[in-house]
């Protein structure tokens, strides 16, 4: 995580008023007597309103209560979190006059085009109190339509975040409570800083993003050509791997976790596959010299390795800067098995892609005492597993994260695969307060193939589940009247039997992603 990312914690109060303050309107004045004014301020506020955490701006009273907000736009016109209900919140707090204010905003600006979809909304918080007809002004002439948030004198709702710096970013879950954000935008002075902002940003958000070759919706993209020159001076070119299953690792010699994916492929993979027409291409961003060459040496390993410091390579693949990332392509050139970061749990899913791929006997290798997961099932059952992407099933936990619900016992149980099971996650009681919540590990969430089929479906337990009694008594768990009023088991079923698997394979990635949306 970048040091400049937050998650929650902030400075204290006393922090945040001296140094907001002190950039904004007061650099020449001695910090005891901001604090003498701040305090002030603040014994005057409480005195007026009888309640902490409210500020006066002109006529219009800034009231915070716990998560809820009331206050006033820049325009004069009502702010009131209440009117997000059940929407998370992205506030960029700037003051305009600040040289990174104007590049923070116009990230912003460009996050307002997901807002709909993924169910948050963008502002903007002024602290500019003291400048109103020059903050008027700017807005306008840099094109800054995100609505705007005029802060009071005590910067109250900067205290709330308490907030340390003039121009910062806090974004809040449903519920409105602090849940990621940046402490300080200093992204302007950095290389693709935008970018990485906006990564960091739509990753908190759960905007889905794609690489440009990792397969979605069951549409394997297919990989062009490409040449590189080798760590040791040779050429390497990906059309001689044609007719080959090809891996290509993206990795960094000093990574741990690209340390155990290498040992992995070396170890298992490899000597397993090799002269049944499985091939390495290694590719790091890091240039190899000094320690950094004995630290891949070290890892002894038998295939080609190309020096990719431009990213030349990379950007044809992916736009993720972290690793490890692999992609596997097929004889004709698809990429038909993609995987970022490490977790053992996965490599039984590589020897099972591999086997596919190369023509291999391919049984299961399914664990009988925890869920495999859709992501297993997919590497056999493609047309399938393309046809439930396209369905709510596969956006179920979505529902849960624009929520602020994705710990809450009730829920998840319906939006995931294996609740409160030895074989998937178990709901935990707080001793103090009685309450439950649970911990949905990332693979289990969404309704998946062993929602309806069972644990390991008939590979694992030889007694198929589905019928369409079974069927029907399984959609009817969740979809209650109370959760799903009007819900009709028998118009629903048709949407998730399979019965569509022929014409959902037969469309585009276009047409596919039109029944997402």
């Amino acid at each position: 995580m970048h040091k400049y990312y937050i998650l929650g914690k902030f400075p204290s109060p006393i922090d945040s008023y001296q140094k907001i303050l002190y950039k904004i309107s007061m650099k020449k004045i001695n910090v005891s007597i901001i604090l003498s004014v701040l305090c002030l301020i603040f014994l005057s506020c409480s005195a007026d309103s009888g309640k902490t955490g409210s500020s006066v701006s002109g006529s219009q009273r800034t009231v915070i209560e716990g998560n809820h907000i009331v206050g006033q736009f820049v325009d004069g016109t009502r702010f009131d979190t209440n009117d997000y209900k059940e929407k998370r919140l992205i506030l960029g707090f700037f003051s305009f006059e600040h040289v990174n204010a104007l590049p923070m905003l116009k990230a912003l600006k460009k996050l307002t085009a997901d807002e709909e979809k993924y169910h948050y909304k963008v502002l903007a918080v002024s602290i500019n109190y003291n400048n109103v007809e020059g903050l008027k002004k700017f807005l306008p002439d840099n094109n800054i339509n995100i609505p705007v948030v005029l802060e009071g004198p005590d910067l109250s709702i900067a205290e709330k975040f308490k907030l340390a710096n003039e121009v910062a970013v806090v974004g809040l879950d449903a519920k409105h409570r602090a849940a990621f954000g940046v402490k300080e935008y200093i992204f302007a002075k950095m290389p693709k800083g935008e970018e990485q902002f906006l990564d960091y940003m739509k990753e908190s958000l759960g905007v889905a993003t794609y690489q440009p070759l990792e397969p979605r919706l069951g549409v394997s993209p297919k990989v062009p050509d490409f040449s590189a020159q080798t760590q040791k001076g040779g050429k390497i070119k990906l059309s001689d791997f044609r007719g080959k299953v090809v891996h290509v690792v993206f990795f960094s010699p000093k990574c741990p976790h690209c340390k155990h994916e290498i040992e992995f492929i070396r170890d298992e993979l490899y000597p397993e596959y090799y002269k049944k027409g499985y091939r390495v291409i290694a590719i790091t961003g890091s240039k190899l010299s000094g320690e950094m060459l004995k630290l891949y040496e070290s890892f002894k390993a038998p295939w080609p390795l190309i020096e990719d410091s431009g990213n030349k390579v990379k950007k044809l693949f992916t736009n993720i800067k972290s690793v490890p990332e692999n992609f596997i392509i097929d004889k004709k050139g698809y990429v038909k098995f993609y995987s970022k970061g490490y977790a053992a749990q996965r490599n039984n899913m590589y020897h099972m892609a591999i086997k596919k791929l190369l023509g291999l006997e391919n049984d299961p290798d399914l664990a009988k005492n925890k869920y495999a997961s859709g992501d297993s099932c997919k590497i056999c059952h493609e047309a399938e597993h393309a046809e439930w992407s396209v369905t709510k099933h596969a956006f179920a936990w979505k529902a849960l994260e624009f929520k602020a619900e994705t710990m809450n016992a009730e829920c998840v149980g319906c939006h995931s695969l294996g609740y409160d099971s030895p074989q998937g996650y178990k709901v935990v009681e707080n001793k103090k307060t009685g309450k439950k919540y649970a911990r949905v590990p990332p693979f289990l969430a969404n309704v998946q193939c062993e929602n309806c089929h069972g644990l390991g479906g008939p590979h694992v337990s030889k007694n198929n589940p589905v019928s369409k009694a079974n069927l029907e008594k399984t959609c009817l768990g969740c979809h209650t009247e109370k959760f799903s009023p009007g819900f009709d088991v028998k118009k629903a079923l048709p949407l998730v039997n399979h019965s569509r698997m022929k014409k959902i394979m037969g469309m585009s990635l276009e047409q596919r992603e039109a029944l997402v949306n």
